[in-house]
């Protein structure tokens, strides 16, 4: 913020890039962005009917691996207001997805785990 609107555009550029290939590995692995929320993002891997739950759960597995990894290649992002280290923390949850689209003139949706 101490550097005004150029601060911004700078910090939304490193978010662009950091967020950019972990949200590809997501994909890449079956699972989809339910929410953003500042820095974080919820996302869920729908279990598919004609494949074993092992191989899916093999699946998600290699897709944190690779966003955790990615995170230790290039912890420190470089820009001309200094160099900004970023982390990651994953947590992992298995159950029923309950979901809907909710409100009136203006719509919203959630999505919530059953355990």
């Amino acid at each position: 913020m101490q550097n005004g609107s150029e601060g911004a555009e700078v910090l939304s550029d490193i978010l662009k890039n950091v967020f950019k290939s972990t949200v590809n590995h997501v994909y890449e692995h079956g699972g989809f962005i339910s929410t953003f929320e500042g820095d974080a993002f919820t996302s869920i891997f729908p279990l598919l009917p004609d494949q074993p739950h092992s191989i899916q759960a093999q699946n998600i597995i290699l897709c944190t691996e690779k966003i955790l990894q990615r995170f230790k290649e290039k912890p420190v992002q470089k820009t001309k207001f200094g160099n900004f280290e970023f982390g990651v923390t994953i947590g992992l949850s298995a159950g029923t997805v309950k979901w809907a689209i909710v409100g009136g003139k203006y719509k919203s949706f959630y999505f919530r785990l059953l355990l």
